[in-house]
C-alpha cells in the first residue's frame, strides 16, 4: 500500500488553494450528509501520485461479516475503504479520478462541454455528461452548481466552494456495496471538539448516574458555570462549575446530601479527538477506542445535531473475524460501551464500568436530563428527583482551581481562602480506589505542582483538613466526560 504522506497543503499543493472548479471535497473540512442514516466524511491526508495532487478518503472501521463466529470480542474490521473508496486524484484537465484499493476508477469532469461523453467508469461501460451549471442554495449560501448525468439514470451534483452536494455512493459502483444516496446536510466545517461544548458562565445542567446493578445508587448532580477558558493553542478547555451532588441508594432507601462544592473540570483535544472523526471512523485514544456512529438531530435535546459512539476499552489483535479484543484474563467488561455527544452541551450520554466480578460486569450510564443556557435555549424543569440537591448545604468559602501549563502539560493546584494547616491531598478514580495520597502543608493561598494519572479516565481529587473537617473536591476529566 502506498504511504500517506501528511502535508501542508498550501505549501506543498499549491493547485488545492487556489479556486479549483466543483472539487468534491474539502481537505481538513468534514463534510456533513443526510441519508437515511445521516453521515459525516473527511479527506484523511494529502500528497503527490506522479504529477497528481492526491487526496486519501478516511478509512473506516465496518462491523464483521454476519457468517463470522460473533462474540463479546470482536467488534470491527479497521483499516476499510469508506463510500468514497481509497483516494481521488485532481488532474491537470480539471477531472477528479476516485481509485478503489482495487485499481477501479470512477471520473467526474468539472471542465468539458456541455453534453459531453466520457467514460464515467473503468469496470464498466456506464458514460458520464455535464448536464447544466446553475446557481442554487447550498446549505445557507448560493454557489454554482455542476450537474453531471449518467448513463444509467444517476447524477451527481457538484459544488463550486462547498464540495459534493448530491449524489450516490461510489462503494456501490466499485465495490459492490448497497447504494447509498448522499444529500447535503450542512456546509462542510473544520472539526473542532471545543463546539461540542458551549457552556458559558451563567448555564447549567443536571445529570444523572444510574448503576445496573439490582442494589445501586442514583447520583443526582448540578452543575452551574463560574468561568470558561480557551488554552491559546485551542487544544484545551477548562470549566469551573458551583457543583451540586446528592446520593440515592436503593432498594434500601438511604439518601446523602454533600455539601456544594467548586469542580475544575478540563477537556482537552488529546482526550477528546473522536469528536474530530468522520462516520464510522477509528480512533484509538490510549486503552480504548471509539467508533464513530451516524449522526441524528435529537428531539430530546432541542432537535441539536447528536453524534453516538461505541467505545470499546482495549484494543487488541486483527483476526480472520475482525478487530478482536483480548487480555491475559478474560474480564466481563471488555464489551462495547455507547456514548453520545450532542453540539454544544457535551456528553448526553455516557455508559461506563464501575466494577466487576469473574462472571459479571456492573456497569452504570450517566445521561444530561436538563439545561438551561443563559438567553438562549433550555430543557427544564428537571425531574422531581433533582428535589434533592436543593438541601445541599453552602459552598465553603474557600477554593481550589485546577491549571495545566499550555507547553510542558504539567498539571498544578491553585487555591484561596483555606485555614492554615496541615492537609491531605488524596487522589481517588471513579470506582473509589485510591490512587495516591500525601500530606501538604498549606497557607491561606497558594499554588503547587500536582502529579496526575497518565492513563485516560476521570479522577477526583480531595483535599481535607488533616484532622478532618472540611473537604473539598475537584473532579478532573482525560477522556470522556
Amino acid at each position: 500500500a502506498m504511504k500517506r504522506r501528511f502535508l501542508a497543503i498550501c505549501l506543498l499543493l499549491p493547485l488545492v488553494c487556489i479556486a479549483q472548479d466543483y472539487r468534491p471535497f474539502l481537505p481538513g473540512k468534514l463534510h456533513w450528509f443526510a441519508i437515511g442514516a445521516n453521515y459525516a466524511m473527511r479527506i484523511d491526508s494529502a500528497g503527490m501520485i506522479g504529477g497528481d495532487s492526491a487526496f486519501w478518503m478516511t478509512p473506516l472501521a465496518l462491523p464483521p461479516n454476519p457468517s463470522c463466529s460473533q462474540n463479546n470480542f470482536t467488534n470491527y474490521l479497521p483499516d476499510q475503504e469508506g463510500d468514497f473508496v481509497d483516494h481521488f486524484l485532481l488532474g491537470a484537465d480539471g477531472g477528479f479520478r476516485f481509485v478503489s484499493r482495487g485499481g477501479d476508477t470512477a471520473t467526474f469532469h468539472t471542465q468539458r462541454p456541455l453534453g459531453s461523453q466520457w467514460q464515467f467508469l473503468s469496470n464498466n461501460n456506464i458514460t458520464a455528461q455535464i448536464s447544466q451549471r446553475t446557481m442554487q442554495l447550498v446549505g445557507t449560501q448560493m454557489d454554482s452548481v455542476l450537474w453531471i448525468d449518467l448513463s444509467d439514470g444517476s447524477s451527481y451534483r457538484l459544488s463550486q466552494h462547498y464540495g459534493l452536494v448530491q449524489g450516490k455512493s461510489l462503494s456501490h459502483y466499485l465495490l459492490g456495496r448497497p447504494a447509498i444516496l448522499y444529500d447535503i446536510a450542512e456546509l462542510p466545517s473544520v472539526p473542532d471538539f471545543k463546539s461540542y461544548f458551549d457552556w458559558q458562565p451563567g448555564d447549567q445542567f443536571s445529570t444523572v448516574v444510574h448503576s445496573n446493578s439490582g442494589s445501586g445508587y442514583n447520583n443526582y448532580e448540578r452543575w452551574a458555570v463560574l468561568s470558561r477558558i480557551e488554552s491559546s493553542a485551542g487544544d484545551s478547555l477548562s470549566f469551573v462549575f458551583r457543583h451540586s451532588f446528592a446520593q440515592v441508594w436503593y432498594p434500601t432507601p438511604d439518601t446523602i446530601i454533600f455539601p456544594t462544592d467548586t469542580l475544575t473540570t478540563v477537556l482537552t483535544r488529546a482526550s477528546h479527538g473522536f469528536l474530530e472523526k468522520a462516520t464510522y471512523e477509528l480512533y484509538e485514544e490510549g486503552d480504548y477506542y471509539h467508533v464513530t456512529q451516524p449522526w441524528v438531530t435529537d428531539a430530546s435535546y432541542n432537535n441539536r445535531k447528536t453524534v453516538p459512539y461505541i467505545t470499546f476499552w482495549r484494543g487488541g489483535l486483527v483476526d480472520t473475524c475482525g478487530y478482536t479484543l483480548y487480555g491475559a484474563i478474560a474480564s466481563p467488561c471488555l464489551y462495547p460501551y455507547h456514548e453520545s455527544y450532542t453540539k454544544g452541551i457535551g456528553a448526553s450520554f455516557l455508559e461506563f464500568a464501575i466494577g466487576s466480578t469473574i462472571t459479571t460486569c456492573v456497569a452504570a450510564d450517566r445521561e444530561l436530563l436538563c439545561y438551561e443556557l443563559a438567553g438562549q435555549d433550555s430543557l427544564s424543569p428537571c425531574p422531581a428527583d433533582f428535589i434533592v440537591l436543593n438541601n445541599a448545604k453552602p459552598q465553603p468559602s474557600a477554593n481550589l482551581q485546577l491549571r495545566r501549563h499550555q507547553s510542558s502539560g504539567e498539571w498544578s493546584l491553585a487555591w484561596d481562602g483555606f485555614r492554615q494547616g496541615r492537609y491531605t491531598w488524596q487522589i481517588f478514580d471513579l470506582q473509589g480506589r485510591l490512587l495516591s495520597k500525601e500530606e501538604v502543608v498549606m497557607d491561606r493561598q497558594g499554588n503547587r505542582g500536582l502529579t496526575l494519572p497518565t492513563s485516560a479516565g476521570m479522577y477526583l481529587l480531595r483535599v481535607q483538613g488533616a484532622a478532618g473537617g472540611e473537604a473539598h473536591t475537584v473532579r478532573v476529566v482525560n477522556g470522556a466526560w
